[in-house]
């Protein structure tokens, strides 16, 4: 996202027909959408150190959120977390990038959640704030590391809550994740 040329890209995974579509068009094309919906990642001015654990197509939210932080003078440091070497164009300007694949194709071999416990335990950050963008699997295990804000990626079909396909059980009842997230404190998600 770019504030100043009010402009944005949009990174996304073909998975089904929508995105298939999506695909096709080209740079100069219209395209109308609807957003953005919910709410977005709170910064905490008052930490020092913030830790990103992205996993696959999770990079797109945490890759803005960096710059901001990066701007707030926070030190960044983002775990990028995939099955296989991943083929997204990433620049990590002004932070700490670690990545991980599971078969070991491009960093280090294992589970982004593996290298977020291996980072916590050897640094010695006060204040930390974590937050978290990939499949509800990781997020749950990041959950059961740590308190941190994540960003669910569930299908929004209407986007205003009205279908309840997007929703998700919290201690508080059920949320939806188009209208009461995407961003969750993970304490309050039923995992």
């Amino acid at each position: 996202m770019n504030r100043e040329e009010k402009s944005f890209e949009i990174l996304y995974e073909i998975k089904g027909e929508g995105t298939r579509f999506l695909s096709q068009y080209e740079e100069a094309d219209d395209l109308d959408i609807l957003g953005p919906l919910g709410n977005g990642f709170k910064i905490d001015l008052n930490i020092k150190n913030a830790i990103l654990v992205a996993g696959g197509i999770g990079i797109a939210p945490l890759t803005f959120l960096a710059e901001e932080l990066v701007k707030e003078k926070i030190n960044v440091t983002l775990i990028l977390g995939s099955k296989t070497k991943l083929d997204i164009p990433l620049s990590a300007i002004g932070y700490k990038l670690l990545i991980c694949t599971e078969d070991g194709s491009e960093g280090t071999k294992g589970l982004a959640t593996d290298l977020l416990n291996e980072f916590v335990r050897a640094q010695n950050f006060a204040p930390l704030q974590i937050y978290a963008c990939g499949p509800k699997a990781m997020l749950k295990a990041v959950a059961q590391i740590t308190n941190c804000q994540v960003s669910l990626e569930e299908i929004m079909a209407c986007g205003v809550g009205a279908c309840l396909g997007c929703a998700v059980k919290t201690k508080d009842g059920y949320k939806m994740v188009c209208k009461d997230g995407p961003v969750f404190n993970s304490e309050d998600i039923i995992w």
